[in-house]
């Protein structure tokens, strides 16, 4: 069944809408920040933290998009959907919602390459230069994440973190 522009125009509210709602939660102080993992139960406090993707995942279990599954004392938490499920990186139906272009939420430098430039054509590669999970995992803040994917978002971003036309 072909999808409809009214369907597609929907999707993209809802997902304009959830990231509006992520970088809000970032900026909340409702979450603890941890790292390494999407989220886990910090053993000393008791206290569960979270990776800037893992609020992600949090708020997409609220929503019914994803799943969080049942935990044992002191395992990280996984998210997901039957067959898809992750401790660290974002299950692939809240990437694809997302219309994130990795599962550790890459952001891009655009950059021409010089070999290319010799030729009839004119190539852009893309390289990595950092993800929201490594900023995450490296000290970066919340606010200071809510901000790159907040800027990540407006129309004019390079940074590839959507997928073109995601937003």
């Amino acid at each position: 069944m072909a999808t409809t522009k009214k369907a597609l125009a929907i999707q993209k509210q809802k997902r304009v809408t959830f990231i509006q709602t992520w970088i809000e939660a970032l900026r909340s102080g409702t979450y603890k920040q941890g790292r390494g993992s999407l989220a886990e139960e910090n053993p000393e406090t008791g206290v569960m933290e979270y990776c800037c993707l893992g609020v992600a995942c949090d708020l997409a279990t609220k929503q019914g998009i994803l799943q969080k599954l049942p935990q044992k004392k002191g395992d990280r938490l996984e998210f997901g959907k039957k067959g898809d499920t992750h401790t660290s990186f974002l299950p692939r139906a809240l990437r694809n919602f997302l219309g994130f272009t990795s599962a550790s939420g890459e952001l891009f430098v655009k950059r021409v390459s010089m070999s290319a430039m010799y030729g009839k054509k004119k190539k852009t590669y893309y390289s990595v230069d950092t993800t929201l999970a490594r900023l995450n995992d490296d000290g970066e803040t919340f606010k200071e994440i809510a901000k790159r994917i907040e800027n990540a978002a407006k129309p004019s971003s390079q940074a590839g973190l959507f997928n073109e036309g995601a937003l």
